[in-house]
C-alpha cells in the first residue's frame, strides 16, 4: 500500500494523466490500481524477449530512453476531434509507472527530475541492476488494454489486444465513412447480417448505435474470439449473435487459408487459396472452418431473413451473393452493402446481377468509396437499396 507519492513522482504520474491521488486513496493492490489507471493514447511497449521461469513470464527491461522518447511523442500528437477515441493500453505506461513506483522507495535518488524524464526521455537507472522485470501470469491475465469510442453520447468498448485491433477502433470514423453513413439509415429492430465480421467494429456499431439485431459470421478463430469478447464487453448478448462459420456458394467443411495470423487480420480465403484479386496465395496455415449459403440457413430457419446484409470477405463477395440469391430477391431484404473489386469481372457480373433483382447503387457513392491508389486500388463498398 503506498502512503504517500513523492513530488517527482507526483509530477510524472500527472504528467502522464494519472491522478496521484486516486492511486493513493483506492484500496486496491498496487498492480490493479496501476491496471485500471494507464494513461490514454499510448502505444504499446516495444517488442521484448521473453522467458518462461516457473509460473512467471519475464520480460527484458525496456530502453527507458527510447521509451520516454516514444511516450513524450505519443503525448504531444493531436488526434482528429471527431475521433473522440481513447486508448487505454496496459503497456508502455504499465511498465514505465511501475519501474518508477518499484524504484521510489529504494532508488530515487538515481533518477533524474521528471520532467527532464519525460520531456527528453532520459530518465537515469543502474543500468546493471534490476535488468528484469517480473510479469507474473496472474498479472498478464489482468492486462486488458481496450479502446473506447463514442458516437452520439453512445460508448462503444472494444478490445484492443494487438495494434491491428486498436488500429481497426481508432480508424472507425476514417476507413469506411460510407458504411457508418449506412448503418445510420437503419430503424431500431431491423436486423443485420454481418456476412465477414472480422473483430465485430460494424456489427457492434449497428447494434450499440441503431439497436439492430445482428447475425455476425466470422469463420476466422481469433477474430471470432475478439468478437464474442467485444459483444460482452458491450453488453449486447440480447441483440447480437456470432457464430464461427463463413458464407459462401456451398456448404460442408473447408479449408480457411491464412494470408495473415495475427489478430484482427483479414484477407483470408475459404475453400479456395485465392487473395483478393483471386490470384494464387499462398497462406501461412489452413485453419478447419464449417460454411454454408445464406439461402440454406435461412430456408432451415436458422436465419431469419435479414433487412441489411453486408458481405465483407476479401474477394470472394460474389461466391456468398450466389448462395444467397433466393434471399436477396425477397423484399424484405431493403439494402446490402458489399466491398466490390471493379478490377473483377466476377464482381461487375455480381453488381448488374444485383441491379435485376431491384437492388440498386449510387454510382456517386461509389466513386467515393472508390480507392484511387495503393494495394486495393479500384475496390469499392457498393451500397445496394430496394
Amino acid at each position: 500500500m503506498l502512503a504517500m507519492i513523492s513530488p517527482r513522482i507526483e509530477s510524472i504520474l500527472l504528467k502522464l494523466g494519472i491522478e496521484p491521488d486516486v492511486i493513493v486513496k483506492r484500496n486496491l493492490p498496487v498492480g490493479e490500481r496501476l491496471l485500471r489507471l494507464w494513461c490514454r493514447k499510448i502505444s504499446p511497449l516495444p517488442d521484448a524477449a521473453s522467458a518462461r521461469h516457473g509460473s512467471n513470464v519475464t520480460v527484458r527491461r525496456f530502453d527507458l530512453d527510447d521509451l520516454g522518447a516514444k511516450i513524450a511523442q505519443q503525448l504531444r500528437r493531436k488526434r482528429p476531434h471527431d475521433h473522440r477515441t481513447h486508448v487505454e493500453d496496459a503497456y508502455a505506461i504499465q511498465w514505465l509507472v511501475k519501474w518508477v513506483l518499484r524504484w521510489e522507495s529504494s532508488r530515487l535518488h538515481k533518477m533524474a527530475t521528471a520532467s527532464a524524464g519525460i520531456e527528453s526521455g532520459e530518465i537515469e537507472c543502474n543500468p546493471a541492476e534490476n535488468t528484469h522485470m517480473a510479469l507474473t501470469l496472474e498479472e498478464y491475465e489482468r492486462l486488458n488494454p481496450r479502446c473506447e469510442v463514442e458516437h452520439e453520447g453512445v460508448k462503444m468498448v472494444f478490445a484492443a489486444p494487438s495494434l491491428l485491433t486498436r488500429w481497426r477502433a481508432e480508424s472507425i470514423y476514417t476507413k469506411e465513412p460510407w458504411t457508418l453513413e449506412w448503418i445510420a439509415t437503419f430503424q431500431p429492430g431491423e436486423m443485420l447480417l454481418d456476412c465477414g465480421a472480422n473483430v465485430g467494429m460494424y456489427t457492434i456499431w449497428a447494434a450499440a448505435t441503431r439497436g439492430t439485431r445482428v447475425y455476425a459470421f466470422e469463420p476466422e478463430s481469433q477474430n471470432y474470439a475478439l468478437l464474442n469478447r467485444n459483444i460482452q464487453h458491450n453488453q449486447l448478448q440480447g441483440l447480437v449473435k456470432a457464430y464461427c462459420m463463413g458464407l459462401s456458394d456451398k456448404s460442408g467443411l473447408f479449408d480457411l487459408h491464412m494470408a495473415d495470423m495475427r489478430v484482427g487480420g483479414s484477407c483470408h480465403a475459404v475453400d479456395q487459396a485465392l487473395d483478393f484479386e483471386l490470384k494464387p496465395l499462398k497462406p501461412l496455415f489452413a485453419q478447419g472452418c464449417v460454411a454454408s449459403t445464406l439461402d440454406e440457413l435461412v430456408a432451415d430457419g436458422a436465419v431469419p431473413v435479414p433487412t441489411h446484409i453486408k458481405i465483407d470477405v476479401d474477394g470472394f463477395e460474389h461466391k456468398v451473393v450466389a448462395g444467397a440469391r433466393r434471399t436477396l430477391v425477397n423484399p424484405a431484404v431493403r439494402s446490402v452493402l458489399i466491398e466490390t473489386n471493379q478490377n473483377l469481372a466476377d464482381h461487375m457480373e455480381m453488381v448488374r446481377e444485383l441491379n435485376t433483382m431491384g437492388l440498386m447503387h449510387d454510382r456517386a457513392q461509389v466513386q467515393r468509396a472508390e480507392r484511387k491508389e495503393g494495394t486495393f486500388k479500384g475496390v469499392a463498398e457498393h451500397v445496394f437499396r430496394r
